[in-house]
């Protein structure tokens, strides 16, 4: 496996983490270059993908009251194409102070604060969301959502937002599209993106942002 950076190689070492092996880099990756992964093995096409890291999400003043089920936050959104992808988590506090995400939790948008997001606005609860800034491109909004559970005091959140590229977006909306056609046979197979030259995969930039919210 080889790794570029623009023109530059990227060093990358083979680890197992949690059972399973990757190949990891201690280099940070950096926004604005384009990066390329080629694959090989013997008897067999090389594959390659290329792909870009995405500006990171900026939030500001979070916030979450014991006893309600509402969890705030303001997005500014830059001008220019960006999408995102939304989790919300509850943390776990490690010894040396820093909080972790321990389980995920389901959340829906609020109908009476989200009027960006009124096409998703529905009675489900869900673990993430994936959001174009279609509607609210180079602005600052206002996110509200509602959890299943009502929020106890000492309780910590976080909430990530994911800046995702094109290819990760379509690998991420065709996976959901898929996974939902699964089972019915009204709706016609979805494939799954692939940005993978001779082969099938997704090489994708994806640059997260988290914010811790303690419900007071």
């Amino acid at each position: 496996m080889k790794l570029t950076a623009g023109d530059a190689s990227v060093p990358l070492s083979y680890r197992l983490i949690n059972g399973k092996g990757y190949y990891v880099s201690d280099k940070t990756a950096e926004a604005g270059l384009r990066y390329k992964v080629e694959v090989s093995a013997a008897g067999l096409a090389t594959v390659e993908a290329s792909d870009t890291l995405p500006r990171r999400p900026s939030m500001r003043e979070p916030f979450a009251q014991q006893g309600g089920n509402r969890v705030k936050v303001y997005l500014s959104d830059l001008p220019g194409t960006d999408r995102y992808r939304f989790r919300l988590y509850k943390a776990a506090r490690l010894a040396d102070g820093r909080y972790v995400p321990a389980e995920r939790k389901m959340y829906r948008f609020d109908p009476s604060y989200n009027n960006s997001f009124t096409d998703m606005i529905t009675e489900t609860y869900h673990d993430y969301s994936l959001i174009p800034d279609d509607r609210f491109d180079g602005r600052e909004i206002l996110i509200v959502l509602q959890t299943r559970q009502v929020l106890a005091e000492g309780e910590v959140l976080l909430l990530e937002v994911a800046g995702l590229t094109n290819a990760s977006w379509q690998y991420l909306r065709s996976a959901e599209r898929q996974q939902n056609n699964t089972g019915s046979i009204l709706m016609d197979p979805a494939s799954v993106f692939s940005n993978v030259a001779k082969g099938y995969g997704i090489f994708g930039g994806v640059s997260s942002a988290w914010i811790e919210i303690p419900v007071l």
